[in-house]
């Protein structure tokens, strides 16, 4: 909202006053200046008059003085008609500034008015300026404070991402560790598997031979045992040999067909076999010097 400017109002009635007042003196000064001629035209024919009847002698020249006095009279007459004209308009425009200054009185009344109103209403604006300035100062406190307690945040954040990059390596190692182990843990269970099967056939199954001893020379093969088993299964066969050459051989002579496996000093033979076929086991070597001997044992289950 825009107020008046209360100052410019009264300089404004100040100066028509001045305007006024000057007028006035001015339209003053011309009439006293008439009459300071009338006075002395009337003074200077006086002194004509005299002259006349103490010297006629200057009778012509005083008529001349007369007439040029009559000329000047007549034109002192025409300003005093301007200026009585004049004095007419000053105070017809003296009229009309004085009716100027009573509407601009009122204006200017009016306007003060106006002013204090506005003055009454811009003191609670005020008051309320005051209030937001203290609003925005907590404010720009509190974004202060805000963006702190953000940096320590952002700070936080890096320092939890580095430990994220940290724990992300550890869980890829460790995810690593874990196929391993997976792996590791799917043959020791196919190991088991196959153990337990083992176990399960022994404690199931039905002696062939235990322990029978086998003396042979080198590239030799020795029948062991032959049988023919009523229902079909599974062959274990264990023991030793002093030959690292060693192999049994289990021969179909139902079918013609020979499995050959490698025994060497020792281990574990297992063979699938089909009821009511007949078999013949051998243990043989390929050394080229020597005598072979060799410990074994078997036993049949389904």
């Amino acid at each position: 909202m825009t107020t008046p400017d209360s100052g410019g109002i009264q300089n404004k009635a100040a100066n028509t006053g001045n305007q006024t007042k000057t007028l006035i003196t001015y339209v003053l000064g011309i009439g006293i200046l008439l009459v300071l001629v009338v006075v002395g035209f009337i003074l200077f024919a006086l002194q004509s008059t005299n002259h006349i009847t103490a010297n006629s002698n200057n009778i012509s020249t005083s008529q001349q003085n007369i007439t040029s006095l009559q000329t000047q009279l007549s034109s002192a007459n025409t300003a005093i008609s301007g200026l009585i004209n004049e004095l007419t308009t000053a105070n017809t425009q003296i009229s009309t500034l004085q009716n100027n200054e009573s509407a601009d009185a009122a204006q200017i009344a009016s306007l003060q008015t106006g002013l204090k109103s506005a003055q009454s209403a811009l003191t609670p604006l005020q008051t309320g300026l005051t209030a937001v300035q203290t609003g925005l100062t907590a404010t720009a406190n509190q974004i202060a404070g805000l963006t702190t307690q953000l940096t320590a945040i952002n700070g936080q954040i890096t320092t939890l991402q580095s430990n994220v990059s940290s724990s992300n390596a550890q869980i890829a190692t460790m995810q690593t560790q874990l196929a391993t182990n997976t792996t590791q843990l799917t043959a020791l269970q196919s190991s088991i598997a196959s153990l337990s099967s083992q176990v399960s056939a022994i404690l199931t199954s039905s002696p062939l031979f235990t322990s029978q001893g086998i003396s042979q020379s080198f590239n030799t093969l020795t029948q062991v045992f032959a049988f023919t088993p009523s229902y079909t299964g599974e062959i274990y066969i264990s023991g030793t040999s002093n030959s690292a050459t060693g192999y049994i051989q289990v021969i179909n002579n139902s079918t013609n067909v020979t499995i050959t496996k490698t025994f060497g000093t020792g281990t574990v033979i297992t063979l699938g076999l089909i009821g009511g076929d007949n078999y013949t086991i051998y243990f043989g070597n390929t050394d080229t010097v020597g005598t072979i001997t060799a410990s074994l044992s078997a036993s049949y289950f389904m």
